[in-house]
């Protein structure tokens, strides 16, 4: 029998993302499609209600409670999430669908591989690039047992099956899923794929995730992690 596929939008004051990129996706491409929403203020929520998508409140702030949301929210076999900010082409949310029902465990859109663009790549300095290609090898340094490594280990965009989502007992915390689901993907011996993505720089907008502040939460996980998590 198919899998069953749910696609979930992360939101979190959204509205202008959502207007380019809901309209280019094709529903019935997926069993079941709702929203979590992180307190969107401008309009998100009424809009994705507009369009007959179910709308999720995040009562518990935090990416990583976000995604357990989703996981929790599903009632299918896999699940694709996406963040409508009009900075990737909504096509990789087909791919990804497609990955997991040849038999991936989890599958990335990945902005480090052959075939892919980085909003950085046009910057002579690419700060962000290079500090996820670090966690990426060191990741993979501590904890791959076997299989590919994962090279854009904090891409948001990706689908998992659920049965491994529910095995890695994620944080309920923080900001540390896309770092926390590779790691413990690898952990748990989880066929991982990336396919390439191409992103676009959205010039002028405010991200929800400074760099400087994001990347010590993540560091301070990665730590834990290697000395202290089982």
């Amino acid at each position: 029998m198919k899998p069953k596929t749910s696609l979930c939008f992360i939101v979190l004051n959204e509205l202008d993302g959502c207007k380019k990129d809901i309209p280019n996706i094709s529903f019935n491409e997926f069993d079941e499609i709702f929203a979590v929403d992180g307190g969107s203020t401008d309009g998100t929520v009424e809009y994705l209600k507009s369009k007959n998508i179910k709308v999720y409140n995040q009562e518990k702030k935090g990416l990583n409670n976000a995604y357990i949301l989703a996981n929790d929210s599903s009632n299918c076999d896999n699940i694709v999430v996406f963040f409508p900010k009009n900075s990737i082409d909504t096509n990789i949310i087909i791919e990804l669908k497609n990955k997991l029902n040849q038999g991936a465990d989890i599958a990335i859109a990945s902005r480090m591989i052959a075939g892919s663009l980085n909003e950085e790549d046009g910057k002579l300095l690419k700060y962000r690039k290079w500090s996820s290609l670090m966690l990426a090898n060191l990741v993979s340094l501590f904890f791959r047992k076997n299989g590919p490594k994962v090279n854009d280990i904090l891409h948001g965009v990706k689908g998992w099956k659920k049965n491994i989502f529910n095995k890695m007992k994620i944080i309920n915390k923080g900001v540390s899923i896309d770092l926390e689901m590779v790691l413990k993907g690898y952990k748990l011996n989880a066929k991982i794929t990336e396919i390439p993505t191409k992103e676009k720089s959205l010039i002028g907008r405010k991200t929800n995730f400074p760099f400087w502040s994001t990347g010590l939460k993540l560091l301070k996980y990665l730590f834990f992690a290697v000395f202290f998590e089982k």
